[in-house]
């Protein structure tokens, strides 16, 4: 007699879908290069530091971060809309008055409790 839940038990499916999940994921990331890491360009412009000396090696040659030609700086205009952000955003002080809290609480919505009742109404 054939089994009455079908071809094939839930914890094989489970099994075969975990498989695929390994296969189709992880896998592949085990043959990747570690050279494609790096954010050098393949261009050659490493000069002879590429693999073995050689003038033009097609693999760039690791280098430290500190050691980058092209160092990343702010500009003027960068750093005001950075403190533009900073004014526009802080926390400023709590209201002192009820209407102060109120039109903290409400948020979007612009009507009071009262308000919305009487809409039900």
């Amino acid at each position: 007699m054939a089994p009455k839940g079908g071809l094939f038990s839930l914890p094989l499916l489970l099994l075969g879908g975990f498989a695929l999940l390994v296969f189709f994921f992880f896998l592949p990331s085990l043959f990747r290069s570690s050279y494609l890491c790096y954010s050098e360009s393949r261009s050659g412009a490493t000069g002879s530091s590429g693999v073995g000396g050689k003038e033009g090696s097609e693999i760039p040659s690791r280098t430290s971060p500190s050691s980058s030609s092209n160092p990343v700086s702010a500009s003027a205009d960068d750093i005001s809309w950075l403190r533009d952000q900073l004014r526009a955003n802080e926390l400023r002080d709590p209201p002192t008055t009820a209407e102060g809290w109120h039109m903290l609480r409400k948020g979007i919505n612009p009507r009071t409790r009262a308000q919305q009742l009487e809409d039900l109404r």
